[in-house]
């Protein structure tokens, strides 16, 4: 299964690092936004009003090489055009910062599988004081199992898809 496939090739385990969302309603909560996902669809369903909310730049973890001023300043801007009372954050330390600064109890996030925004949210919670909760969306849930050889596999499930969820 995909819990097999991610351990072999050494991305750990999916299910183990989505942990679901324990916080109460009235908890101080911080919403981290990423490059992976803008959206918080989940925050109705799970009576999430956030406190705060903020967007990590993971642009700088992408690639080894410098990134372009203007791919940089047009993820800030679309990320201040969807939540413009979004604080900008650079790294994990600046999460912990900000969580700090802001008293948060705990913080919630798209869920993020692989890559580097992965990797930044596992240093957010490595080095963070408040508990991070990726949250996944059932679609994505739905979806990642049987994206295990390629797209032109997975394509062939996407009408299955849209119809479980989109129509």
């Amino acid at each position: 299964g995909i819990r097999d496939f991610c351990l072999s090739r050494g991305l750990g385990d999916v299910y183990k690092r989505h942990a679901p969302y324990s916080g109460a309603p009235a908890d101080n909560t911080g919403l981290l936004l990423h490059s992976d996902d803008l959206g918080a669809p989940f925050l109705e369903q799970l009576q999430i009003r956030p406190a705060r909310i903020a967007y990590i730049d993971g642009t700088s973890t992408q690639t080894p090489w410098l990134m372009s001023e203007q791919v940089v300043e047009f993820r800030r801007r679309l990320a201040a055009d969807i939540w413009p009372d979004a604080d900008i954050l650079d790294s994990a330390e600046d999460v912990d910062a900000w969580t700090r600064e802001h008293d948060l109890d705990q913080i919630v996030t798209p869920h993020a599988p692989v890559g580097p925004v992965r990797s930044l949210l596992k240093r957010v919670r490595k080095d963070g004081d408040a508990p991070l909760t990726e949250v996944r969306r059932k679609i994505d849930t739905a979806a990642w199992p049987l994206a295990t050889a390629g797209f032109f596999k997975f394509r062939k499930n996407i009408p299955d898809l849209l119809d479980q969820f989109a129509r």
